[in-house]
């Protein structure tokens, strides 16, 4: 069912829905409800949040509410490509391994399209679409690929790439822009062009481009993500990969996704709804998907045990710094189990307990100190 409303408004809730046998005509009998399909396997719906309904697992389901993912950590330092082999790589000639007649996907923070290393020898752009989820300026090939957004192609690019040159205000004609960076240094790492001395990997390579927008506040306040912390849904990055994949066919070429943002949420098994359009994209001909990791291997956020029996006791400690105010603790279990769960609070001499039959949601206040778990 086509969105005929704003769906990024905040009392609009996002959810992700698999394709079960009847979802699709299910969501379609709802009123105030309106999808698009992120691909063969998950629906991405839109509409209010129904009264019968809560924001939580046991009402919504384990993957309805979208995760979110936040950026990780980018480093400007490029001896890496010499380290990888990338710079010889492209020195030999005969491989022809400039990245030339691919298509490089990024789903992130934009990218500063009048920087020179995105420009090919003639000063035109490499980037043949930027797909701004932020934008709201008007009707256009957004409505190809999602109902929201704007896209910008190559040609409106050039255009202000030229009003640039001409000492005009480029973002007249693209609006679009990189205020973290945090995709442009992605994108100047993986495919720059040679400008003064810098290459990237791929140099040849063409661009398609996802601005991610910021997520809802209901998530942020749902998952305890304090404002300042750059946050993007699981729905948005879904429908992101969804338009580069349709725009990678169109234009007949391979596509390389490059997805710079991580989350210490959700399953480590790869089974999340995201992890699992990825792991399909890959499985198509001439479609690659890079992704990060190992950022938060040394944080110490995940426990890992097994349950071997219907009574089995399993004791670990949680340890928070003094500045922690909010610990949110969430069982990775995917199949609906309950768990029976004690929690035990020392401080100095005292000492406090807390016992949780049916745990899913928990929100309890430590004493002496105003440290919050959900």
């Amino acid at each position: 069912m086509a969105c005929d409303f704003d769906i990024t408004k905040e009392n609009i809730y996002d959810y992700i829905i698999e394709d079960t046998p009847g979802a699709d005509e299910a969501i379609k009998a709802l009123s105030g409800i309106c999808s698009q399909r992120a691909d063969s396997q998950w629906i991405i719906a839109h509409g209010e949040l129904p009264d019968n309904r809560q924001l939580n697992i046991s009402s919504l389901g384990y993957f309805t509410i979208p995760k979110l993912y936040g950026l990780m950590e980018g480093d400007a330092d490029i001896s890496a490509l010499d380290e990888i082999g990338a710079l010889r790589v492209l020195g030999q000639d005969n491989l022809q391994a400039d990245g030339s007649n691919v298509l490089i996907g990024y789903v992130d923070t934009g990218i500063d399209y009048l920087n020179d290393v995105f420009k090919d020898r003639l000063g035109n752009t490499r980037i043949q679409a930027i797909w701004d989820q932020t934008d709201k300026t008007g009707t256009d090939a957004a409505n190809t690929y999602a109902h929201f957004g704007r896209v910008y192609e190559k040609d409106e690019i050039d255009r202000a790439i030229e009003a640039d040159n001409n000492g005009e205000n480029p973002y007249s004609y693209v609006a679009q822009r990189d205020t973290s960076g945090h995709g442009t240094l992605l994108a100047s790492i993986s495919a720059g062009s040679y400008t003064d001395g810098y290459v990237g990997v791929a140099p040849g390579a063409e661009l398609l481009v996802v601005k991610l927008k910021q997520s809802k506040q209901y998530l942020r306040d749902f998952f305890l993500i304090k404002d300042d912390v750059p946050a993007f849904e699981e729905s948005d990055i879904m429908l992101a990969l969804r338009f580069l994949e349709d725009y990678a066919i169109r234009l007949g070429k391979p596509l390389i996704i490059i997805f710079g943002l991580g989350s210490a949420n959700g399953s480590r098994t790869g089974a999340s709804p995201l992890a699992e359009m990825m792991e399909n994209l890959t499985k198509k001909p001439n479609i690659s998907v890079i992704t990060c990791m190992g950022n938060e291997a040394n944080n110490k956020c995940h426990y890992k045990g097994a349950v071997m029996s219907a009574w089995y006791l399993m004791l670990w400690k949680l340890m928070l710094m003094e500045q922690e105010r909010v610990l949110r603790w969430k069982y990775g279990r995917i199949v609906l189990i309950y768990y029976p769960c004690r929690l035990n609070h020392r401080q100095g001499n005292m000492f406090q307990e807390y016992l949780q039959e049916w745990v899913q949601v928990w929100s309890i206040h430590f004493f002496m100190r105003e440290v919050r778990l959900r």
